[in-house]
């Protein structure tokens, strides 16, 4: 029986016996349910109601043991309160492992399933009440019965978990009637069930929204009026200034939507985007894609939304308001696809439906009102919320009415003005406020005729608070405007300050005083300062030249490129990474405003020293964009041309862009042999060699001792450790097992001499791959936990992926598939974020193993179709891997003559071309062969297909892929 509605309710009604000894403040909620009472009741009759006392005895003794409180029970669900969420997760799991050992008659199994959620609920006379009562509700209605979910905020506050306890990530699940999506996780543990199946939420769909971190006011009929224009339009544009709330309302609009959009809700901010043409990769990269091999953004988007439903919404289009024929293209070609716009002006194109965002509504003067009625109203709300954010104490009494219904008057209900007037109230009380916007916003509505009243408003708003400055804080606002991104005090300093850089401090305090500015504290123990978007808008405009400004910043990215080159590979790895990716945006300002300047150069060093950062960090598709505009501007130093020509490569080889690299290369190692450049003869000595791994795992030795002599001559132990660590991964994929350890070890012991994390890390995935090859598990994953730590403390996505994928096969290796599915999924998410086509072409076929082997064949079946088809663009190797996979899928499904034709020809495919399976892969080929032969001999139809066996590996893909669609429907 499920409990939801009733058993928010009717905790209240329970709580009227307990009230006294109840906890408050931040508790831990437990509701329970025992799943199939119905049958139960059937089955059992009258002894179901000793049944059931025997149920509730196991729980209440979990919980008083874990010094919990029960506060109630509702037919068979029961609810309990903990003041510390550790014993909550701990009497939990008590509670399912005494339910599952207990002796039930008649061999029933009781199951009960169990939500776990952090929060404050209100105490109210007798009663818990609030949104943290329902979502715990909730969270325990889409558990399954002897599952224990918990919220993200219980996990938060139960770690560390005690000692026998872990969870695994169930991802984000949006439950009924609550508009944020709620991050679930399972409790696990000895004695509880690991495998169920999906949770019964309403959905999941995938997004990058963010959750909203303030209270959204009002807006419902704006909603219910898009909502419906959502449905029938693919276009909609959301008009209005800067300030309007146009942001916002999109989000929440989109969070509304997702049950029509099933695939996926993408949020593209273009704030900090200033090319047009970087909005196709931008929506690419949002989705998980990117441009691949130098295809159009909306290609590869159209291809990968065939036959599925996206919303993609884009934020502050004005900025980049010449990209609408991308919007255009990106409509005609990926026809499910639904685009939402944010902007100060509509598109301008066929099919869009527009929509001005309107002004809260304000209080109507003519009607006398008290403070309760007044605080009803939403421009008013919004800033009676927003006030008691900066001065919890904030009250409104009737004698502020007539000061309120002024400063909503006078702020014309613009979001933007009410949050920074708001802000106002640290220091000002109502009447003081509404005694300073006297007059000013009169004589400043008067604006270019040019632009909408609302905007002509809004620019008043910003005036205003601009003409309170000094003549020195203008100065500063105008040339920290240059900034892309919120900066450091340091950096504002060495770039914005005249002589005298102290001053630069108390003129930014004062600054942030006045809401201009606002600072972001980060996770160093520093401080960011930055401001609103349309305030950096309007300052631009006013400001005088900044030409000099933009040059102090563009150099001072050149030295920040020049310093973190040495260190993005050495001791201060993590703490550089760190830096660069606060500045990333600026380094892109940086590097686009010396090629406006025509110092292709300056450019070309930038990008030079910080692509490191690309790599590490997964931002491919952004560096391969700026590195191609730089190498377009056309740098006149033949060395530096070449090793932009280097890094262009190296990131294409990222994304799968094989033959472009191998051109680039080419191109390199002549400039290098011509130049006597040793440093660059090795760097693209060694990518070539990475390059021939990728495309055929083969190794050229001449060119890996050339290589190799070069970095000693260098002195590049980085280097040198990076080309030793590919040799290892070639000779551990063709079994040369002790040859590949060896070279590891050696490329460890560069890399850790040399202080470099990532390529300590990189090895350790590599012995790990080594070790599992051979089956000693036990080993491998010592090495892969170990590397997959570090990947995680640095953050960098390809490693992360790639550990876990490698991790996965010891997980299959010791028989534990579904933990292997957990971890492939992560994989695949991550290489889909990258675009990292061999990775993900390898994370498919796994899954596809896998589901097959567990009877998931509709699952398998669309894996297996994804790694054939993207495998024909990919090499030999992973196109034998993929025609495997599907075997291992219409093997399962009864078809075995099908199954080992395949696997006869990719037998006979890597004999001939020497590519070996490992004999982890080997012993599970040989599996499916004695499996595949059973199902012959017990009667299952052989070669159902009815045609003759494929004998190319062109004929088996197309084979397997026209089989699995076929196929695919019924399963």
């Amino acid at each position: 029986m499920r409990v939801v509605g009733a058993a928010a309710s009717a905790v209240g009604e329970a709580l009227s016996s307990h009230d006294t000894r109840l906890p408050s403040g931040t508790v831990t909620l437990l509701f329970t349910d025992l799943q199939g009472s119905t049958r139960l009741v059937e089955r059992l009759g009258s002894a179901f109601a000793d049944v059931l006392a025997e149920h509730f005895a196991i729980l209440r003794d979990a919980i008083h043991r874990h010094d919990g409180y029960e506060f109630g029970t509702e037919g068979d669900a029961l609810f309990a309160v903990f003041t510390r969420a550790r014993d909550a997760l701990s009497a939990a799991a008590e509670a399912q492992r005494g339910l599952a050992g207990h002796p039930w008659p008649e061999g029933v199994s009781i199951r009960v399933r169990m939500g776990l959620h952090t929060g404050t609920p209100d105490r109210g006379p007798g009663s818990y009440v609030g949104h943290d009562v329902h979502r715990a509700a909730r969270i325990s209605a889409v558990a399954h019965g002897g599952q224990i979910l918990l919220s993200d905020a219980t996990r938060a506050l139960a770690t560390p978990f005690p000692a026998d306890l872990a969870t695994v990530d169930l991802g984000r699940h949006r439950l009924k009637d609550l508009s944020d999506p709620e991050h679930l996780f399972q409790l696990t543990g000895p004695g509880l069930v690991l495998d169920f199946p999906p949770l019964a939420s309403t959905d999941v769909v995938p997004t990058n929204l963010p959750r909203e971190r303030t209270s959204f006011v009002g807006r419902q009929c704006e909603l219910d009026e898009l909502q419906s224009m959502l449905r029938r339009s693919r276009l909609v544009t959301l008009t209005g200034p800067a300030g309007t709330g146009k942001t916002r309302l999109a989000q929440r609009l989109a969070r509304l939507a997702m049950p029509e959009f099933p695939d996926g809700v993408w949020l593209v901010r273009l704030a900090e985007i200033d090319d047009p043409c970087l909005v196709g990769a931008a929506i690419a990269e949002a989705m998980g894609l990117a441009d691949v091999r130098d295809r159009r953004p909306t290609v590869a988007i159209a291809e990968y939304t065939r036959g599925q439903r996206h919303l993609v919404v884009l934020d502050n289009f004005e900025h980049v308001v010449a990209a609408a024929e991308t919007v255009t293209e990106l409509l005609d070609t990926a026809p499910g696809v639904s685009v939402l716009v944010t902007s100060r002006e509509v598109l301008g194109v066929r099919g869009e439906q527009a929509y001005p965002v309107a002004p809260l509504p304000l209080p109507d003067t003519a009607r006398p009102m008290d403070a309760d009625r007044l605080c009803d109203i939403e421009s008013v709300r919004l800033f009676c919320e927003r006030a008691r954010a900066v001065r919890p104490d904030f009250a409104v009494s009737d004698d502020d009415v007539p000061a309120l219904v002024e400063i909503a008057r006078r702020l014309e209900g613009l979001p933007l003005a009410i949050e920074l007037a708001a802000a106002r109230t640290a220091v000002l009380s109502p009447q003081e406020l509404a005694g300073r916007l006297e007059g000013r916003l009169g004589v400043l509505t008067g604006g270019p005729s040019d632009l909408p009243e609302r905007q002509r408003t809004l620019r008043g708003a910003i005036a205003w608070s601009h003409e309170l400055l000094t003549l020195p804080e203008k100065r500063l606002l105008e040339r920290l405007s240059v900034f892309a991104a919120p900066v450091l005090l340091s950096t504002a300093e060495e770039v914005c300050a005249d002589e005298d850089a102290e001053s630069v401090l108390d003129t930014l305090t004062s600054l942030v005083n006045k809401s201009l500015v606002r600072r972001r504290p980060t996770a160093d123990g520093r401080s960011r300062f930055g401001m609103l978007e349309s305030v950096k808008e309007y300052v631009r405009e006013v400001a005088e030249d900044l030409s000099r400004c933009r040059d102090a910043h563009a150099r001072h990215y050149e030295r920040l490129a020049e310093e973190v080159a040495g260190c993005l590979f050495g001791p201060r790895q993590q703490e550089c990474l760190d830096h660069v990716e606060d500045e990333a945006a600026d380094i892109a300002a940086a590097i686009g405003w010396c090629i406006e300047q025509g110092d292709p150069d300056r450019a070309g060093r930038i990008a030079v020293g910080v692509h490191g950062y690309w790599w590490l960090r997964g931002q491919i598709t952004t560096g391969r964009h700026l590195v191609r505009r730089v190498l377009s501007a056309g740098p006149t130093d033949p060395l530096l041309r070449a090793w932009l020509m280097l890094v262009r490569a190296r990131l294409g080889l990222q994304q799968g862009a094989f033959a472009p690299a191998g051109a680039d290369f080419d191109t390199v190692e002549r400039v290098a042999r011509g130049h006597g450049d040793d440093t660059l003869l090795a760097a693209v000595l060694s990518e070539q060699v990475a390059l021939e791994v990728r495309r055929h795992w083969v190794l050229d030795r001449a060119r890996v001792d050339e290589a190799a002599a070069a970095f000693q001559r260098a002195g590049d132990e980085v280097g040198e450790g990076e080309l030793r660590l590919r040799v290892g991964a070639v000779l551990a994929v063709r079994n040369q097992h002790d040859e590949a350890t060896a070279e590891l070890q050696r490329a460890l012991e560069l890399m850790r001499r040399a202080g470099n994390s990532w390529g300590e890390a990189s090895t350790l995935n590599n012995l790990g791959f080594t070790a599992a090859a051979q089956e000693r598990f036990v080993e491998a994953e010592e090495f892969l936990t170990r590397g997959l730590g570090i990947f995680e403390r640095l953050r960098t996505p390809e490693g992360i992926g790639e550990a876990a994928e490698t991790l996965a096969a010891v997980r299959i290796g010791q028989g534990r598939v579904f933990e292997a599915i957990v971890l492939l999924e992560r994989s695949l998410a991550i290489f889909r974020e990258l675009t990292f086509h061999p990775g993900i072409a390898t994370a498919l076929t796994q899954l596809a193993w896998c589901r097959a082997h567990r009877g998931d064949l509709g699952g398998a079946a669309g894996d297996a179709l994804q790694a054939v088809e993207l495998s024909r663009s990919l090499g030999l190797d992973l196109q034998l891997a993929a025609i495997e996979g599907a075997a291992a899928v219409l093997g399962a499904s009864g078809r075995p003559c099908d199954a080992r034709s395949l696997l006869d020809l990719v037998a006979a495919v890597r004999e001939e071309h020497d590519y070996p399976l490992t004999p982890l892969e080997a012993h599970r080929i040989e599996a499916e062969r004695a499996s595949l032969a059973a199902s012959a001999a017990s009667g299952h139809r052989p070669c159902e297909s009815g045609d003759a066996p494929p004998d190319t590996v062109e004929g088996a893909l197309a084979f397997a892929t026209r089989e699995l669609r076929r196929a695919q429907p019924a399963w």
